[in-house]
């Protein structure tokens, strides 16, 4: 049992030999010299005569517990290597002195290949720019708007093992025109950064693919057209987006014209909004004018408050809290929510095939209705006064006009649907 501890130890020591000068061919050597010579120990020898070593194990009573933790070694590399970047891109970090910082990837895997990344600054200034348009891959970009007349552009590049990342700068006129150089969509392709700061009024147009854009105010307008991307803007003007399995997420705005397809879209406030495209998801929180296109199709949408509403779904269910004024929709398949109609509300007209249409009035609403089914039931709460004037049931068909509550009618509810229920309430 002696023997085979000793045995052990000798085996260790020549182990960490190994790993050692494996582990300082990947350190970078362009700044201090590194001692690579090997230790000459001739283990064979030593070994010759462990027949006869004998060792008094009692007099070392913790020898059962010597255990050595080879995972703290590589938990301590990576702690070492955070806090060193991290003080390196600090105010004061060599970063700021368009130096070099080197990144490494200490994670065990079946290949240990690791990766270096390289960090570049550089910083430029335009004058007399209206207009600035991207062309970007693979990156993020930050848009600032500021009191200065001038555009201010930071390129961050991060060159991986020995790929430059590049771009194209250009100016025609009074547009400035960026253009990613990628290479490539793998963990070592090179990519690009930047942070603009425009002065106010300056039209944007972006086009990304893979990476994200944060706008905090804009102005001016904004052309977007996204791919696998996200996108979030705190305040904008006039937005006209186009996006493809992206995220969108957008603060207060005037008027915006949305198409795209597999996107997710959340707007807080807006003026006015004109959607369309397949599969989308849109959640609005307060929009005065909703214009959905007939080509919608596939996809949610819920909204908080709207004005008025003028659209066509189809397998696209429609969800609002609160109606202010007028809507006129048609909808194949897809379930039509008014939770509340507004008293203001003037004109309510809704088409239905194979959806359900739900409509609610507030306390004491008042209007006139028309009501036509095709194997389909029309239901009104007990809760209101209905007076029918015409009430026709013929086979499938359901027919019935009237007013509903005691007051003056205010307002007209026509609506009507083909295999699937009305209820008013």
């Amino acid at each position: 049992m002696k023997k085979y501890i000793l045995l052990m130890v000798l085996c260790f020591v020549a182990f960490s030999q190994s790993q050692a000068n494996e582990g300082i061919k990947s350190i970078p050597q362009d700044s201090f010299k590194i001692f690579k010579k090997k230790l000459d120990l001739d283990v064979s020898k030593m070994l010759e005569n462990i027949d006869d070593i004998y060792i008094d194990t009692s007099r070392f009573p913790d020898v059962a517990d010597f255990n050595i933790n080879i995972d703290s070694i590589n938990v301590l590399a990576q702690n070492a290597t955070k806090e060193a970047l991290e003080v390196l891109q600090s105010p004061g970090g060599i970063t700021k002195r368009n130096a070099k910082v080197y990144r490494y990837n200490f994670s065990k895997g079946t290949d240990q290949k690791s990766i270096r990344t390289s960090v570049r600054i550089e910083n430029k200034t335009f004058s007399n720019i209206s207009e600035v348009e991207f062309f970007h891959k693979y990156g993020n970009i930050v848009v600032r708007e500021s009191n200065s007349k001038q555009v201010e552009l930071e390129i961050q590049y991060l060159d991986r093992n020995n790929a430059t990342a590049s771009c194209n700068v250009s100016v025609v006129g009074k547009l400035l025109s960026i253009t990613t150089n990628s290479g490539g969509k793998s963990n070592a392709s090179s990519k690009i950064n930047y942070i603009i700061g425009i002065p106010k009024n300056t039209a944007m147009n972006i086009n990304m693919d893979y990476g994200n854009i944060k706008i905090d105010q804009l102005s001016g307008g904004l052309i977007a057209n996204l791919s696998y991307s996200e996108m979030s803007i705190q305040k904008a003007n006039n937005i006209s987006l186009k996006s493809r399995y992206s995220d969108v997420k957008i603060g207060e705005m005037q008027n915006a014209d949305l198409s795209g397809s597999y996107s997710d879209i959340r707007i807080n406030r807006a003026n006015k909004i004109m959607t369309s495209g397949n599969y989308n998801d849109y959640r609005f929180n307060d929009v005065q004018t909703l214009t959905i296109d007939k080509s919608t199709s596939y996809g949610d949408c819920k909204i908080g408050s709207v004005g008025r509403l003028d659209g066509s779904i189809m397998y696209t269910d429609i969800d609002i809290n609160n109606l202010l004024s007028d809507i006129s929709i048609s909808s194949q398949y897809g379930d039509v929510m008014l939770r509340n109609v507004s008293p203001k509300a003037k004109n309510i007209s809704i088409k239905g095939s194979y959806c359900d249409i739900t409509i609610g009035l507030s306390p004491g609403f008042s209007s006139t209705f028309d009501a036509t089914l095709n194997y389909g039931d029309l239901t009104i709460s007990r809760k209101f006064s209905v007076k029918y004037t015409e009430s026709i049931e013929k086979g499938n068909r359901t027919v019935k006009k009237g007013q509903i509550g005691t007051g003056n009618p205010t307002a007209n509810i026509v609506v009507s649907n083909n295999y699937a229920d009305i209820d008013i309430r």
